[in-house]
């Protein structure tokens, strides 16, 4: 096993306990706190996103998400084999789901997210340039999201490491 596969399994073993923890903090809130935002995803050109859901709660959830591009336009993208611009699914009580985006296209494409659930739900999202030299994947993280209204202007600070 590689190093960088290593750092990433380990990754996504602290992300789903970070999710765990999240979802059960948020059981409480009240339905109109499940929308929350991806402010940023990249799909194409040799990007790749990655998106994680966790329910860590006693009841099923169904969950929506839908893709922007970032004048508000509906995105199309392939995910997990899927086509569209809106996707649904539903993650069982104690369940997870691991999304990919399938980075076709020489053109990157950017967008952002919006995820509608019916219950408390955690979520982290990686998105991810693959790197055809052999140098390695280098990760452009976006971890963790919690209920939020869309930002016209924000600020985001981006820290790069070798294959991280």
């Amino acid at each position: 096993m590689k190093p960088s596969e290593r750092m990433c399994g380990r990754f996504v073993l602290a992300l789903f306990i970070w999710l765990g923890i999240t979802a059960l903090l948020l059981q409480g809130q009240a339905a109109d706190t499940q929308t929350r935002y991806f402010t940023q995803m990249a799909d194409g050109g040799g990007y790749i996103t990655q998106i994680v859901l966790a329910n860590s709660g006693s009841k099923d959830v169904t969950v929506s998400l839908d893709f922007f591009k970032s004048d508000g336009s509906p995105f199309t993208l392939t995910l997990n084999e899927a086509t569209d611009h809106r996707f649904f699914f539903r993650i069982p009580s104690l369940g997870s789901l691991f999304l990919t985006s399938s980075g076709s296209g020489t053109q990157m494409n950017i967008g952002w997210i919006r995820v509608k659930s019916s219950g408390a739900l955690g979520a982290s999202m990686i998105y991810r340039r693959m790197d055809s030299s052999g140098a390695g994947d280098i990760d452009v993280s976006e971890a963790g999201i919690t209920p939020s209204v869309p930002a016209t202007q924000f600020f985001f600070t981006v820290d790069t490491r070798k294959n991280y």
